[in-house]
């Protein structure tokens, strides 16, 4: 987590935690980037929701609430590994911003993933040869 600064607001919100029958209850400060976070663990749920349904239609099967938080914890958790370690492969390139080598990167060991990602960014180089190309000849 980030450390706070000067402009991070904090929501007070309770959090009740039981240990062998005693109740606890103590005060979180929530600061607005847990806010944002929820917001988009939020948004994560509803479309895994979605495919989920979508998927449960194809297939006549139905699925649970709690499968569906499942599939969204798993995801939330697998993105949060991929952020980290993209923000790391920058870092230790001595960038601030990720690039497409670092994507490829963390694809390099799932070689059909790692070959249309190459792909993509073989052919937006081409598309952006091309347009360059045409801007010159003007």
């Amino acid at each position: 987590m980030k450390a706070a600064n000067a402009s991070t607001r904090y929501t007070p919100r309770s959090e009740t935690t039981s240990f062998q029958n005693t109740t606890i209850v103590r005060t979180v400060a929530m600061s607005a980037s847990d806010t944002e976070q929820e917001r988009l663990k939020s948004a994560l749920w509803y479309h895994v929701g979605k495919l989920v349904d979508e998927a449960c239609m194809d297939l006549n099967v139905n699925a649970t609430p709690q499968f569906i938080g499942s599939l969204t914890e798993l995801a939330w958790v697998q993105l949060d590994n991929i952020a980290k370690d993209l923000e790391n492969f920058a870092k230790h390139a001595n960038r601030s911003t990720v690039s497409t080598a670092d994507v490829l990167l963390l694809a390099r060991k799932n070689p059909d993933l790692h070959g249309l990602l190459q792909k993509v960014v073989d052919d937006e180089a081409a598309e952006r040869a091309a347009k360059a190309a045409g801007k010159s000849r003007r």
